[in-house]
């Protein structure tokens, strides 16, 4: 996805909480020009009142009109929702990031095949969400809404990286791939050990930094010290999230 179709999305997101008002055009107009940096929602309702006094003609209406369908087109489900055609497309429109010989998006290709098992109430609440962004694709009642795999949670969080810190959900996804240290030449066996002690909170990798966000001791600890406080005590997927954020904010 290049960076103009990737800003086009955050509008159209932006058009979902304000609604189809003049700002839609406007943040469209911006995307036009390449902007480098989406606006938040904060900023956007500061800026609606400006932007509604803006006039906009018939043809950057529907050219916006055209682009955002286009992407509502590329999204939907073509086959019998319980199909193997189905669960492809899906696959291959969560990588239409990367290009088909990227090494990264080998590798999340291989991770759509092993399942996630998480071991803590809180986690297995992260694969309900994923599972719930599934049911957005294929429907309520298919079967592959079930089917939450480690692919899955990646880009669940280089997703969230993105819009929390910037940068790609490329560079997010890659970063956490980095952490993991896994790679093409790695077994299944090998693979499956690893994502067992990730789930179990108990990975280390050879850099001895901690988990799928390679926190360090200190981020380790204060993540040990927030899940003591809970009703369970576990270490979860989403507290390192927050601590990661918390370090990479401060540095």
């Amino acid at each position: 996805m290049n960076e103009k179709r990737r800003y086009i999305l955050g509008a159209v997101t932006i058009t979902a909480v304000l609604g189809f008002t003049a700002y839609a055009i406007y943040e469209y107009k911006k995307v036009s020009k390449q902007m480098e940096e989406a606006i938040d929602i904060s900023q956007a309702k500061r800026e609606v009142e400006e932007a509604e006094d803006d006039e906009y003609d018939e043809d950057d209406i529907q050219e916006y009109e055209n682009i955002t369908g286009d992407i509502e087109e590329e999204e939907k489900l073509l086959h019998d929702p319980d199909s193997l055609e189905a669960k492809m497309q899906f696959i291959e429109m969560k990588l239409a990031e990367w290009h088909y010989e990227d090494g990264a998006r080998l590798m999340l290709f291989n991770l759509f095949a092993f399942p996630f098992k998480p071991t803590n109430e809180e986690d297995k609440l992260l694969r309900k969400v994923l599972s719930y962004n599934r049911e957005e694709f294929f429907g309520p009642d298919s079967k592959h809404n079930s089917e939450i795999t480690w692919a899955d949670v990646i880009l669940h969080y280089a997703e969230n990286l993105e819009f929390n810190l910037g940068g790609t959900i490329n560079y997010w996804t890659e970063f956490m791939l980095d952490n993991m240290g896994i790679h093409q030449s790695m077994s299944s066996e090998a693979v499956d050990e690893m994502l067992a002690d990730l789930e179990s909170h108990t990975f280390w990798n050879e850099d001895d930094l901690f988990g799928l966000f390679g926190l360090d001791d200190d981020q380790l600890d204060n993540a040990y010290l927030i899940a003591d406080d809970q009703v369970d005590p576990s270490l979860t997927f989403d507290i390192q999230f927050n601590e990661y954020l918390k370090g990479y904010n401060s540095n």
